[in-house]
């Protein structure tokens, strides 16, 4: 009986340790795939602020273009 106790506690201490080891795997799994969004969210900041400042000098050329009109029209 004693025996057979043990071979019990063993198992079960085996399957803790896979659980541990399975629990592990799966921290580091969450902390890549948190990783991979912030890098992610980082990249897409990036484009976000590049559209900005495109669309800024946009405004400023067709603001420049606006007020060059009457001098053009009164050339004409």
């Amino acid at each position: 009986m004693c025996s057979l106790n043990r071979q019990f506690c063993r198992r079960k201490e085996v399957r803790g340790q896979r659980v541990a080891t399975v629990a592990a795997a799966d921290t580091c799994a969450e902390a890549g795939t948190e990783r991979g969004l912030l890098a992610i969210k980082e990249r897409k900041e990036e484009l976000l602020i590049q559209q900005l400042e495109y669309s800024r000098k946009q405004e400023e050329r067709s603001a420049l273009e606006c007020e060059a009109l009457p001098r053009q029209v009164e050339e004409l």
